[in-house]
C-alpha cells in the first residue's frame, strides 16, 4: 500500500500516526508534521548516540532522561551493521564500543579469529541478547515519548568495514569478501542475502513498537557511486515493505536523498518511502552546487 510522503529537516522531523495505538504516522492534514500518540508533533533533538544498543557499557536510560529533560524527543541508533573504533572521533564514542562489550545481532560461534576480539559470528543465528537490548531501548524511550528512528546502515568506510560481523573474516560463513566499495551495492548476491535478512529480522522484531521510523541508510553514496548504491537501497526499500506486508503494523520508512535530485538516491517519489532525508543534496542535476551539510527539507 502507498505510503504518504513526509519531511525530514535540520534537527527537526515532521511525521506522524492517524490514532492512539498505533505508529508514529505522517499527520493527515499536514505531512509537515507527524501524529504520534493521537497528538500533532514535531520531533526534535540535539545528538544521535549512534551506538546506544550495541554498546553495553552506555548507559541509554541516562541519555533518554537527558533527552527528555530538554524537551526533546527523538533519537537515530545504528542498529549493528557497522562499528567505529574506540575513542574515534570523540573518547567514549558509543558507536566504538570496546571488543568485549559489543553486542551485535548475529550470535557469536565457538570459531575465534573475529578481527576485533572474540569468536567469528554466526550469521545463521541471531542474537538473543542484542534483540533484549534493543526492545528495552524502544520500550524505555516510549515510556519517554520518545521516537527512535533505527537505521539499518551507515556509509561503510574503509577502516569499518573490517570489524563488521559482515566481513568475510569475521564470520564463519565466509560472507562478505569485497571491498568496502562494493558493501552497499547489488554486486555480491551472499552479501546482499544476509544484508536483506538483517534489516527484515530487524523490522519483525520491532514492529509493536509504535514509537519506531525504519530507515534504510544514512550517506549511502559517500564510499559508493550513485548508480550502484540507488538499485541496493531500492531493494531495501522492499525488503522493509515486503517484511511488514505480513505485520500487524506498518511503519514511516525514511531515506536520505544524496546526490542529484531525480538521480539514483532520490526515492522521494517512491511509494515504498514515507520520509525524505535531505543531506549532500545537488540541484537538477550532478553539476548544481551542492546544498549545505546537515539535513535539510524540499516541498
Amino acid at each position: 500500500m502507498p505510503r504518504k510522503t513526509g519531511f525530514l529537516g535540520l534537527a527537526l522531523l515532521f511525521g506522524v500516526t492517524t490514532a492512539l495505538g498505533q505508529p508514529i504516522q505522517v499527520h493527515p492534514a499536514n505531512p509537515h508534521y507527524y501524529l504520534f500518540n493521537g497528538q500533532p508533533t514535531v520531533l526534535i533533538t540535539s545528538a544521535e548516540h549512534y551506538g546506544a544498543v550495541v554498546n553495553k557499557d552506555f548507559d541509554y536510560v541516562k541519555y533518554l532522561d537527558a533527552l527528555k529533560a530538554y524537551g526533546m524527543n527523538y533519537t537515530r541508533p545504528y542498529a549493528g551493521a557497522i562499528i567505529e573504533m574506540v575513542d574515534q572521533f570523540v573518547k567514549g564514542n558509543p558507536l566504538g564500543p570496546k571488543p568485549d562489550r559489543t553486542v551485535l545481532p548475529w550470535a557469536r560461534s565457538n570459531v575465534p579469529g573475529y578481527i576485533y576480539g572474540g569468536n567469528k559470528y554466526d550469521l545463521d543465528k541471531w542474537n538473543s541478547e542484542y534483540f533484549a537490548r534493543l526492545k528495552d531501548f524502544l520500550a524505555k524511550a516510549a515510556e519517554r515519548g520518545i521516537v527512535v528512528e533505527i537505521c539499518f546502515f551507515n556509509s561503510e568506510y574503509i577502516e569499518h568495514w573490517p570489524r563488521s560481523a559482515l566481513y568475510y573474516q569475521n564470520n564463519v560463513q565466509g560472507v562478505g569478501k569485497c571491498d568496502f566499495e562494493d558493501v552497499q551495492t547489488l554486486k555480491h548476491t551472499d552479501l546482499v542475502q544476509r544484508q536483506s535478512a538483517y534489516v527484515s529480522k530487524i523490522t519483525e522484531e520491532v514492529n509493536a513498537y509504535d514509537n519506531v521510523i525504519l530507515e534504510i541508510c544514512d550517506e549511502p553514496s559517500n564510499s559508493t557511486a550513485h548508480a550502484d548504491a540507488g538499485p541496493w537501497v531500492e531493494h531495501l526499500l522492499q525488503v522493509v515493505h515486503d517484511t511488514e506486508e505480513k505485520l500487524p503494523k506498518k511503519h514511516l520508512v525514511a531515506q536520505e536523498v544524496e546526490g542529484p535530485l531525480g538521480g539514483p538516491v532520490d526515492f522521494s517519489g517512491s511509494p515504498l518511502l514515507s520520509i525524505i532525508v535531505g543531506q549532500y543534496v545537488w540541484g537538477g542535476d550532478a553539476d548544481s552546487d551542492q546544498m549545505g551539510g546537515g539535513l535539510t527539507t524540499r516541498s
